[in-house]
């Protein structure tokens, strides 16, 4: 069984590999993101496991950078059914910058970037699998919304059938940021001060409110 790392960016791919046995990732190969379903076809075997970097902002809240790589990855997800997890990768970039500064030329450092970004990536899952998101479809709820008439609702990492624009969403799942964001609804990582919604929704009590 082999691990993937892969830095998705707007034009090429960095990928870093691993085996089961040593589990140290490594800088692999670099690859036009449009060619990155021909290189899973030709180099991907059904136990393997593959790790997306997730770009997310300092404030930890999601992107249109997020929905692109999450996009990608239900795609890759979809078509080879493998065990794939998204991992955290801010400052990934930067760490790697700072890292080698000094000790290699700065232009060789943006050439290798994208790879070596992908082996920072891949070595965070793999110094610790349960930092990653495993990438899964949530159950979606159909709610009867005559019940939340002029209330202040906030639905918690859960996915309601055809949200509603005017409920607060705190999503923190990122199948869940995809598919709301799908749908043009913006939703925050974390909601500081909850007193303020009369109707908090999450899957605590969601069937009391399911239609």
């Amino acid at each position: 069984m082999n691990y993937f790392g892969i830095d998705y960016g707007d034009k090429k791919c960095g990928i870093a590999k691993a085996n089961e046995i040593i589990k140290i990732a490594s800088p692999y190969t670099t690859v036009d993101r449009k060619d990155l379903i021909s290189f899973f076809d030709k180099e991907l075997n059904k136990d393997d496991v593959i790790v997306f970097g997730l770009p997310k902002s300092m404030s930890f809240n999601y992107s249109k950078q997020s929905f692109k790589t999450i996009d990608k990855a239900i795609e890759i997800k979809k078509k080879f059914s493998n065990n794939l997890f998204l991992v955290d990768e801010r400052l990934t970039t930067q760490s790697l910058y700072n890292e080698m500064k000094g000790k290699v030329n700065s232009k060789k450092i943006k050439k290798t970037k994208d790879q070596n970004s992908a082996v920072l990536i891949l070595s965070i899952y793999l110094n610790n699998p349960n930092i990653g998101y495993k990438l899964s479809k949530k159950e979606i709820y159909t709610v009867d919304k005559s019940k939340f008439s002029n209330k202040n609702v906030l639905v918690e990492n859960i996915a309601l059938k055809n949200p509603k624009n005017d409920f607060s969403y705190e999503i923190k799942d990122p199948w869940l940021f995809w598919y709301y964001f799908n749908r043009n609804i913006i939703s925050e990582y974390s909601y500081k001060n909850k007193d303020t919604f009369d109707v908090i929704l999450n899957s605590e009590n969601i069937n009391d409110f399911i239609k």
